[in-house]
């Protein structure tokens, strides 16, 4: 209320300052105004970002997908290849364990697709982290803006006021003699 006084009093007065101070605000509204267009800039930077990486994660996760259907469908393909009843006697040494080999080579392919879905999960976090830290600076960075535009106008306001009460002693002074 008191600041509204203040203010009132001040547009009240017939200083020849008006204009500068007119000129004054209008620069720091200009100011406030090209900076919210910043961060509104950079908050659809991100916000297209997280899309980008959003869709990336979707089509990793549907070619991880795709991979372990393809795996089951080969799996099945080779056991009902060897579902079949033929009986071959052979005198010969003894020969690799191809069940073995194919479970080792299986575990292998499981294991080595259970990797590229940790590294793609862990690349998507990493990069979320990075942007929610990228969101919460540029926050910080409008709080800071934020709070030194209110400094400057308190700091603008008390000037002001000095101003004021310099140029009615200069007139009480210049009155007197």
């Amino acid at each position: 209320m008191s600041l509204q006084i203040v203010l009132t009093g001040n547009l009240n007065s017939k200083t020849p300052l008006h204009p500068l101070r007119y000129e004054n605000e209008l620069a720091l509204h200009q100011s406030v105004e090209a900076d919210t267009n910043g961060l509104r800039r950079v908050l659809e930077e991100l916000t297209l970002s997280t899309t980008d990486l959003e869709i990336q994660r979707e089509a990793l996760s549907d070619e991880l997908m795709y991979l372990q259907k393809n795996h089951e469908e080969e799996m099945g393909v080779l056991q009902n290849a060897s579902g079949g009843t033929i009986n071959v006697e052979m005198n010969a040494a003894p020969g690799v364990d191809l069940t073995a080999m194919l479970n080792n080579m299986r575990a292998e392919y499981e294991d080595l697709a259970e990797q590229n879905r940790k590294d793609a999960e862990a690349c998507f976090k990493e990069k979320s982290a990075t942007l929610q830290q990228q969101i919460s600076d540029d926050a910080g960075a409008a709080t800071a803006a934020r709070n030194e535009l209110m400094e400057l106008k308190r700091t603008l306001q008390t000037l002001e006021i000095e101003l004021q009460s310099i140029s009615a002693m200069v007139r009480k002074n210049g009155a007197g003699t």
